[in-house]
């Protein structure tokens, strides 16, 4: 029969382990949390590249319906020549810049939801370390109150 001081000691073992697995979970829960948001960013990071994209081939079109019209008016033949070239040139600077804004968002996305997944490995590894720490509590107590 277990004495008040070993059921105490007992108690204390478990309250102990349960603590570790707690903190683990809890560890666990922040870190999907954190990871969610980090998706979420990458998310956002993915849709304002694309609407920064769509803004710039916009403008440059526009930009380039201007030129194309002060031609027109000077008289100038758009379809040859160097008037040709300078919208040609125009229009592959703004898909070049429209691609290069694309490739941040890109690079910004992809940071995010590495950074998501660290999160989530870290956390899952917390709870494991909980669990392995209740573990090794209650082994080492068994030992212990075995032994004794």
């Amino acid at each position: 029969m277990c004495t008040g001081i070993e059921i105490a000691l007992i108690a204390g073992v478990a309250l102990s382990a349960a603590s570790a697995v707690s903190q683990g979970k809890q560890q666990n829960n922040q870190a999907k949390f954190r990871a969610a948001v980090q998706r979420q960013q990458a998310d956002r990071a993915r849709q304002e590249a694309a609407a920064q994209a769509a803004d710039i081939r916009r403008q440059r079109s526009r930009e380039q319906s201007r030129l194309r019209a002060r031609l027109a008016a000077a008289g100038i033949d758009t379809s040859s020549g160097s008037a040709l070239l300078s919208l040609e040139t125009l229009s592959g600077d703004a898909e070049l810049e429209a691609l290069t804004a694309i490739n941040r968002g890109s690079v910004r996305e992809f940071e995010a939801r590495a950074s998501a997944s660290d999160l989530l490995a870290g956390g899952n590894a917390a709870e494991q370390a909980g669990f392995m720490s209740a573990g090794t509590t209650l082994l080492s107590s068994a030992g212990r109150f075995g032994g004794g």
